[in-house]
């Protein structure tokens, strides 16, 4: 049942305090391990192959914390991502160590929740983040609200939606969950967000192919993943470079001219330090970041808001080659997980809206984005062993 009540509260939170995630997240954590510590093996936690790549990831984090240029600050952070990662090894041992009688009511969860995600995601559109204003007393600047809350809440919707709408499917008919799907993309189509309009539409083509073809597109999608995160610098300086981009499709919003202008230049900085980047975090502070750029704003306003990017930047060949382990290991899973194809096409897609969120919009190592990772995590492992959906289409 916390699973479930987890569940319930993840659209209020994501719609109206998305940096709220990392609480839901946490307190689901501990809690379920509260009640499931007996079932619990913490040695095998920490030996499995996921968590040794992602310690591995934390040792190179921290070593590189010594040439960041904030060094404490960079301490500060990575013990946050060390907690985080830990609480998330958890909380995905939780969700695959619930019990078989506990499906119906984390399916119900999923239907309820994903419904009333998409009712607050339109009334907040509609109204112009009524309801947000008022909760946080706010009677002016709608636009800003409008892009830092409802966008994040968008991106969360987007990567959500999946398991929620193959949940409707299931349990109720095929013409409800096209029809939560068709009202899902008009909601983000009116949002502020094209991020989570990209990423929905992305998820679905892979969905789509993954249904068609599960193997083969598994192995597909990683290798074009990795490919497109070993590739990234070189990519946006040859092929995305903001005049290459203008010269194709003409003028752009000057959110995404400075989009563009801050992954030109990430690029050229990792071009200065290709082997062990600038450090852990070391975006917010990297020398000439402060520096406008097309009289638009800062070259590096935080972080490269590109996961590819940031990884480059800051943990150089080191932190890739351990991140391009980590995603063939999910790959490789997802590929030989025995699953039904449409299971493998949820987990796909959800893993699809997170990389395409997560190489446009946000920094890598933001709290709360890292607690959607882990929380979806949860719910793809929740639903599938032993007693999620997967028992259901069984019985």
């Amino acid at each position: 049942m916390l699973f479930s009540c987890g569940l319930l509260l993840l659209p209020l939170i994501a719609v109206f305090s998305p940096n709220g995630m990392v609480v839901l997240f946490a307190v689901m954590a501990v809690a379920m391990a509260a009640l499931a510590r007996a079932q619990l093996d913490l040695r095998a936690i920490v030996r499995s192959p996921l968590a040794l790549i992602l310690g591995g990831l934390l040792a190179w984090s921290l070593v590189s914390a010594a040439w960041a240029p904030e060094p404490l600050g960079s301490l500060d952070l990575w013990a946050r991502f060390a907690v985080i990662t830990l609480v998330g090894l958890v909380l995905v041992a939780c969700a695959r160590n619930l019990s078989a009688e506990s499906h119906g009511a984390i399916q119900k969860a999923l239907m309820i929740g994903g419904v009333a995600f998409l009712g607050l995601l339109v009334v907040e559109i509609v109204t112009d983040v009524a309801m947000t204003r008022t909760l946080r007393g706010l009677v002016a600047d709608a636009d800003n609200v409008r892009m830092v809350m409802i966008s994040r809440g968008t991106m969360i919707f987007a990567i959500f939606f999946w398991p929620c709408a193959y949940v409707i499917w299931r349990n109720i008919n095929p013409a409800a969950a096209v029809a939560f799907g068709l009202a899902s993309v008009a909601a983000l189509y009116f949002s502020p967000s094209s991020t989570a309009l990209l990423a929905i539409c992305v998820a679905g083509c892979v969905f789509a192919i993954v249904c068609w073809r599960p193997k083969p597109a598994i192995t597909v999608l990683g290798v074009l993943v990795v490919a497109t995160l070993a590739a990234a610098p070189i990519l946006t300086t040859y092929l995305i470079s903001p005049e290459q981009v203008a010269s194709t499709f003409g003028d752009l919003p000057r959110n995404w001219q400075h989009r563009l202008y801050i992954w030109q230049f990430a690029a050229e900085k990792i071009a200065e330090r290709p082997l062990f980047g600038w450090g852990f975090d070391a975006s917010r502070d990297i020398a000439g970041g402060s520096q406008v750029v097309a009289n638009i704003a800062p070259a590096m306003p935080l972080h490269p808001h590109n996961a590819a990017l940031q990884l480059w930047l800051e943990l150089g060949v080191p932190g890739v080659a351990i991140v391009v382990v980590l995603l063939g290991h999910l790959f490789k899973r997802l590929a030989g997980s025995g699953l039904p194809p449409a299971r493998i096409a949820v987990a796909a897609a959800m893993l699809s809206a997170y990389l395409v969120i997560a190489n446009i919009a946000f920094g890598l190592w933001q709290n709360w984005w890292l607690a959607v990772a882990w929380l979806m995590a949860a719910i793809c492992v929740a639903t599938t062993t032993p007693g999620g959906i997967r028992h259901a289409e069984r019985g």
